[in-house]
């Protein structure tokens, strides 16, 4: 019931942003699997927007620290950054990306 009605939403979205403003869009979500990033993909690339995706290949207990810098209650736990961790696949030209852009961190 989410998937439609993320779709449904994030469809009537797209279509009024590309129909009433001309300008860049930033959708900023973690989105560790290519099903995950499936949706968001469809809805922009259906209403004719170039896609890029931004990888930021960043070491594990770096994203740990920087999360417990978090206001508590903006702070993701635990099991869920581990779960992200487990998943989390780089996104790949064949998903339907214009470009992908790789940042690789260094400190």
């Amino acid at each position: 019931a989410w998937c439609a009605c993320y779709q449904t939403l994030g469809r009537a979205y797209a279509n009024e942003m590309f129909v009433t403003e001309d300008r860049e869009f930033v959708w900023d979500a973690v989105n560790p699997t290519p099903r995950d990033r499936g949706n968001i993909l469809n809805i922009t690339k259906g209403v004719g927007w170039k896609v890029v995706g931004v990888y930021f290949d960043t070491p594990f207990e770096t994203c740990m620290e920087r999360n417990a810098l978090r206001p508590k209650n903006r702070r993701v736990p635990d099991k869920t950054m581990k779960d992200m961790q487990f998943r989390m696949t780089p996104p790949q030209a064949s998903e339907g990306w214009d470009n992908i852009i790789y940042e690789k961190w260094s400190p």
